[in-house]
């Protein structure tokens, strides 16, 4: 679309909002949001899909209460999105005037700080995956499928697939008046991955797949599926699944545990969802409910979340992070801290919003601005408070060295399974691939492992995260919330990292997968 048209439907869009009453308003214009995704199940072709949309999502604020409303397609005809936006933003303002009759409390918006009237942002890549013809790729799933085949007869499934996404955005906001309008232009590209291997013998089903469930992928282009070498991938995934059917049973008990960062990014992710800001408030209780962290709030800054050498960061400026983008869905700049350093509690993930709602929670001023992770999956759907990238920073010790640390125990990789309770206080897992560990050294592979446990008292139990050169980025494609659902993309960096008396169960003989 022609940018002088975009500014045209967004200026009408938030002239109309003042004109009717809004003391504050803003639009997301979606101007393309295409995907493509391919798929190969034992070297046959299961499905090749393909979507473009394009649309607006217009927010009020009216009387101290949000409204919202949408529409889609912008690719018809001027004069027919010009009638569609101030539908849009009647209905909208209505909403809000509705709302304001129920309130408790008017809503204020955070200052956003010195922040430029207008910007840009665009994903950095190398190939664009929407040039690479579909028969390439095609080719190249084949490929990865291929070489996953085995003599063994135990290897029952093969699996393979690759994604790609772009979604372009222009952002506009009353937040400057009617002189200086506030833009914000952004483009966000991602790609990934997957391959699996499932084998099977009688009831007995061990899986191995590549960066856990949801594979690799990233901000980025097509260069993130070239980069793996899919030969040295499919021999070791086929290889761990034989040795998983033939390995014995783990023993359930209370021991010391090394979670490789495959599976160790994906309990970071879920320990994540409890420092949304709207969890804490009470705003959000569906998918796994509400966040212990409430009971600590008053005492974010001091309170001993973790041992020292946890330290967990919020970072939506991390280069190929599937939560990396410029700005968020309020206007606000990706922004990178702590949420846990050294062990202790510092920050929870804020909206313009809820800052004034959290400073009054705990009675003292945490927050001036929003640390800027409000996003919505669509132009169809309000933002929410969404994690960005969350990682475990590495430490100093190496991965060798966590294993020397042991007398005994278990080294624990891949994911089967999660869990977590309501208030996200405890959690289960289940992993894909386990190794003894004995005297110091790694010993024979056991299945069916899983571990389980409370959170605070295993990030506290945490004794030593190991570097940089060990870490891996698990992308999350479709991390769930809110009512309607949106699925949104996060990222989580994590090393291998020692754990102490953990408890540790056998998923088979207690029921599981």
């Amino acid at each position: 679309m022609d940018p002088g048209i975009a500014r045209r439907f967004a200026d009408l869009a938030l002239n109309e909002a003042e004109r009717l009453g809004a003391s504050y308003a803003d639009v997301r214009l979606y101007l393309e949001d295409v995907g493509e995704g391919f798929s190969v199940k034992d070297d046959v072709v299961e499905s090749v899909a393909s979507d473009s949309d394009s649309g607006a999502g217009i927010r009020v604020l009216v009387d101290g209460a949000w409204g919202f409303a949408s529409f889609s397609d912008l690719s018809r005809s001027t004069s027919t999105c010009l009638n569609d936006i101030a539908a849009a933003v009647y209905s909208a303002v209505q909403l809000a005037r509705l709302s304001a009759r129920l309130r408790t409390f008017p809503i204020e918006l955070a200052p956003l700080g010195d922040v430029p009237n207008e910007a840009e942002y665009a994903t950095p890549f190398r190939i664009d995956p929407f040039t690479v013809p579909a028969r390439e790729k095609i080719a190249l799933l084949r490929d990865f499928c291929a070489a996953l085949r085995s003599e063994s007869d135990l290897i029952a499934i093969r699996g393979c697939s690759m994604g790609a996404s772009r979604t372009t955005q222009l952002f506009a906001s009353t937040e400057r008046g009617r002189v200086a309008r506030r833009y914000v232009s952004q483009t966000i590209r991602h790609c990934a991955l997957h391959v699996s291997v499932v084998a099977i013998d009688g009831d007995e089903m061990q899986q191995r797949s590549l960066g856990g469930l949801d594979g690799i992928g990233g901000a980025g282009g097509f260069e993130l599926v070239l980069s793996v070498d899919g030969k040295a991938v499919a021999e070791r995934l086929v290889a761990e699944a034989l040795e998983l059917m033939a390995a014995p049973e783990c023993v359930p008990g209370t021991t010391d545990i090394i979670v490789m960062p495959e599976h160790l990014a994906l309990h970071v992710h879920e320990t994540g969802h409890g420092f949304e800001g709207d969890r804490l408030l009470g705003y959000e209780q569906t998918y796994v409910g509400n966040t212990f962290i409430n009971e600590l709030l008053d005492r974010i800054g001091e309170h001993p979340f973790a041992s020292e050498a946890v330290n967990i960061v919020a970072d939506a400026t991390a280069p190929g992070g599937y939560g990396t983008f410029g700005f968020d869905d309020e206007g606000v700049p990706a922004q990178r801290f702590f949420l846990v350093e050294r062990g202790t509690l510092m920050n929870v993930l804020t909206s313009r919003e809820t800052v004034s709602q959290i400073n009054r929670r705990v009675g003292r001023e945490l927050y001036r601005h929003s640390n800027g992770t409000m996003r919505a999956s669509a132009y169809t759907r309000m933002p929410l408070i969404r994690m960005t990238n969350i990682s475990l920073l590495p430490g100093t010790a190496t991965l060798r060295e966590l294993i020397s640390r042991v007398d005994r125990g278990l080294l624990l990789d891949g994911t089967t399974s999660w869990s977590m309770s309501e208030d996200r206080k405890n959690f289960d897992f289940g992993v894909q691939h386990a190794h003894e560990i004995i005297n110091g050294r790694l010993g024979r592979v056991v299945r069916n492992a899983g571990y389980t446990g409370s959170n605070l008292a295993f990030w506290r139990s945490c004794e030593a995260v190991a570097g940089e050169d060990e870490s891996f980025v698990l992308n999350t494609p479709n991390c769930g919330k809110g009512q309607p659902g949106q699925s949104m993309s996060t990222g989580h960096q994590a090393s291998p990292a020692l754990f102490r008396d953990v408890q540790v169960y056998n998923r088979k003989q207690r029921g599981g997968a």
